[in-house]
């Protein structure tokens, strides 16, 4: 997970030295583009962000500090915090299909939480699957645990595959 600090720029300030858990640095000089810090990533719990400000003297200010706390992160970025999630370590994009992406078969080949699918000719089924209703599992994760066949890989993770691994992992 990360933070992002803001800050307003001034004329008197030069810059600003920031840190997490231990004593502030890292120097930014002013004027920046975009006013602001991402901090981290950070992991669950507590870190201490200290941050002081340098004036164009070169007079460094005191340093202030403030504690982020973190309730659950999101290691592997698929969407799903760590703590539900069933799958840690998804890769998105996944590298299969091995072949190409059949017809209302899923796997996670865009770079997002949503499978993508080849949608069928006309009515069939129009389905959506997210790694939010896998509890954050690529189609290569379910393959593995379900021991699904070569098709599978070849092809993108079937309806009954999601459907079986969504009502497994959602009781």
């Amino acid at each position: 997970m990360f933070a992002i600090w803001s800050f307003a720029s001034t004329n008197d300030i030069y810059g600003f030295s920031y840190a997490i858990n231990e004593e502030p640095d890292k120097i930014i000089e002013l004027p920046i583009s975009q006013p602001y810090v991402a901090l981290g990533p950070l992991d669950n719990g507590v870190s201490t962000f200290s941050v002081l400000a340098i004036d164009k003297a070169d007079n460094v200010g005191p340093s202030s500090s403030f504690d982020i706390v973190v309730l659950s992160a999101d290691a592997d970025a698929d969407g799903v915090l760590d703590g539900d999630d069933n799958c840690p370590g998804t890769i998105i994009p996944e590298s299969m299909p091995t072949r190409s992406l059949g017809v209302n078969r899923f796997s996670l080949v865009g770079g997002d939480n949503v499978f993508d699918t080849t949608a069928p000719n006309g009515k069939g089924p129009r389905l959506s699957y997210t790694t939010a209703d896998t509890a954050g599992c690529s189609c290569t994760q379910i393959i593995e645990v379900q021991g699904l066949d070569n098709g599978h890989t070849k092809f993108g993770c079937s309806i009954s595959a999601m459907d079986d691994w969504v009502l497994l992992v959602n009781p």
